[in-house]
Formats: structure tokens, sequence, C-alpha cells
């Protein structure tokens, strides 16, 4: 749905103000670099709290998580992962 959100905001064109602060994903999204297949694509869900029950962990919920969004984004060539604060991947991005 963000993919589709961004193309639709894209067709405003200059006409939209508000428009200014995507203009940089929108352009980055769609631009030849982002389709070079060379380059890997994360598609990352940062959760925090806790929200862990008494049948299923929070581990157990992000892996399913996991798992439901690799499935719907199977057609982008990505890699999903579902993370929190103590779970991220420090090479990939930090917390500030």
């Amino acid at each position: 749905m963000t993919l589709a959100a961004l193309a639709g905001a894209r067709t405003f064109g200059d006409r939209k103000t508000l428009l200014d602060e995507l203009k940089e994903i929108i352009t980055a999204i769609f631009s030849d670099d982002f389709a070079d297949d060379k380059k890997k694509k994360y598609v990352i869900l940062f959760l925090e709290g806790d929200f862990g029950g008494h049948t299923r962990s929070k581990k157990m919920i992000m892996e399913d998580l996991q798992r439901s969004m690799n499935t719907k984004l199977k057609w982008l060539d990505c890699k999903v992962s579902v993370v929190d604060s103590s779970t991220y991947n420090k090479r990939i991005f930090q917390i500030v």
C-alpha cells in the first residue's frame, strides 16, 4: 500500500505542497538506481513495546509477521525483516 500511495502521490507533480516531504522518497523509489537488481532492497517493520501474550511470545509474533510480509511481498525482490531495538541489524540502519 505504501508503494501504491507513493506512486499516486507522484502523479500530483508540483500541485500539492504536502508532497515536499515525500519528494525525496518518491524520487529515490522511482529512480533507475532503485531498479538496479544488483542492490539489495530491505523492507523493515520496526516494532517496539511489550506485545507478547500468554499463548504467543513477542518473538513468535514478530516471526509470524515477517513470514506473512514475505509471502505478501513475494512480487518485490527484497529482504523483509521484523525487528525491535534488540534484534535489528546495526549494519543496515542505526537508531538515533
